[in-house]
């Protein structure tokens, strides 16, 4: 079993590995940390969303939401997660169906758990799978949790005069089936050692205690 902090810190690292900036890299971290709180399955799906990334690229922007199927092309769950809540101020009280593909869709769930302490209830859907957090608290239904893609997409996001309301049964771990894979994205990140990154620094120094 991993730390809520290790879960958080390995995603982080797995993404900027891939490429994310610093800021989208914190919020993968963030969404991982958020899912496994509620035992759902968080680095797994970060790392889905990384192999789509590292696998074909992103773009260094957040676009309006409201555009997102003129696109016509599928888009990670982790961002679109992260745009839903950059504007957020502009969607409030906001339904729509997405028809494009999701990768990941998971992870947007994880980006709206930053909401659980905020005025907001949600509700998103795709086959076999609905997942709310409303005034009766946080709700899972079905079994296509975890999905790689999926190509519809239904959410509600709308604005509340109470917070949500949870029993708290949090912090148990789930198996983290990509952790191999997270690890081998955040080595991407280390600077291979060298005789000029030795004298910079780098590595450990002549005994154990340096």
């Amino acid at each position: 079993m991993y730390s809520l902090g290790e879960i958080e810190a390995q995603c982080k690292k797995a993404s900027k590995g891939v490429g994310l900036s610093w800021g989208l890299a914190e919020e993968a971290g963030l969404i991982a940390r958020h899912l496994s709180e509620f035992n759902l399955p968080g680095s797994d799906t970060v790392y889905i969303n990384l192999k789509f990334i590292e696998d074909n690229g992103w773009e260094d922007n957040l676009i309006d939401i409201k555009f997102i199927e003129q696109i016509g092309k599928p888009i990670s769950g982790l961002l679109l997660g992260v745009m839903l809540l950059d504007q957020l101020s502009n969607i409030a009280d906001y339904r729509t169906s997405f028809e494009v593909p999701v990768i990941g869709p998971l992870a947007v769930v994880g980006a709206l758990l930053r909401l659980q302490n905020e005025r907001y209830f949600f509700s998103l859907s795709w086959e076999n799978c609905q997942i709310t957090m409303d005034d009766d608290g946080f709700s899972v239904l079905g079994k296509n949790l975890n999905p790689k893609i999926v190509r519809r997409f239904v959410i509600s996001i709308c604005t509340s005069s109470k917070k949500p309301v949870f029993d708290k049964e949090k912090n148990k771990r789930v198996q983290i089936k990509s952790w191999q894979f997270l690890t081998k994205m955040a080595h991407k990140t280390y600077v291979p050692e060298s005789a000029t990154s030795r004298l910079r620094g780098a590595g450990a120094g002549e005994n154990e205690n340096e």
